[in-house]
């Protein structure tokens, strides 16, 4: 018996670094941006380029759900490395995007998400 593992190309993935979210009052919606380094886009120029993707809607999991139908690539978050929330989201509280949208992304270690809480 062999066992097979799923190859991913890093040129053919979106690896979402960082998430940013805020709240909008007139619409009662998450604004939410994933923001992604283009690896293999670059490679002639010494520089990196970040490409940003925001969506509005009232939940995360709609954000998310949005920010993959805008990449030009399969989206994945397990580097991610920080989030950032904004003074008004903060101020409604975060625990929902927390609990209800970045504890249950399945690509997300479980060491990641419960050491930064």
């Amino acid at each position: 018996m062999t066992a097979c593992v799923k190859t991913k190309v890093i040129d053919d993935v979106e690896i979402i670094m960082l998430y940013g979210f805020d709240w909008e009052a007139s619409t009662k919606e998450y604004i939410g941006t994933g923001v992604s380094p283009l690896y293999g886009y670059s490679e002639q120029a010494d520089t990196r380029e970040n490409a940003a993707y925001t969506s509005q809607s009232s939940s995360i999991q709609g954000i998310t759900s949005q920010i993959q139908h805008k990449a030009p690539f399969q989206v994945e978050t397990g580097k991610l490395t920080s989030v950032l929330f904004g003074e008004e989201v903060a101020q409604i509280g975060i625990s929902d995007i927390l609990q209800g949208g970045i504890n249950e992304m399945p690509d997300i270690g479980e060491n990641a998400s419960s050491s930064n809480r």
